[in-house]
């Protein structure tokens, strides 16, 4: 699958990397959900478009409407920081149902291993451009 990517002309995968360790604040270590829509923040606001209707898809871990609200509207926010977007839609599904959803897992799971067990083996196998976004390094 990984492979298969560089395939594709001008792909490209951005990772937020999140040091959790070095997150002093209380408000987000206590509250998964908010910490969650921060670092979905991060990469919304590194994902600059320009004049385009955008459809999002996450996986579905949050269970109640008003949480997902509450995602939506925060990632919705931080996008537009710096994006002219015709449209945004945003749908919370379940990953074991797209298949988009599970290339993503496959993504991070690659930088997951080169970060946490500096296993390379997978993610040197993207030929495309990679962008890395830190926090709290």
């Amino acid at each position: 699958m990984l492979k298969q990517l560089n395939t594709i002309p001008d792909a490209k995968v951005c990772y937020i990397v999140l040091k959790k360790e070095r997150c002093y604040s209380s408000y987000l270590l206590s509250d998964k959900h908010k910490l969650y829509n921060f670092v979905a923040g991060k990469l919304a606001e590194h994902t600059i478009l320009e004049d385009v209707d955008l459809l999002v898809r996450i996986d579905k871990s949050k269970g109640k409407q008003i949480l997902r609200d509450d995602f939506n509207n925060y990632v919705e926010k931080k996008i537009n920081e710096k994006s002219t977007l015709r449209k945004i839609e945003i749908y919370h599904s379940y990953s074991h149902a797209w298949a988009g959803l599970q290339f993503a897992d496959v993504l991070a799971w690659s930088k997951f291993q080169k970060v946490e067990h500096k296993n390379e083996e997978f993610i040197d196998l993207l030929e495309i451009k990679k962008e890395v976004h830190p926090v709290w390094y």
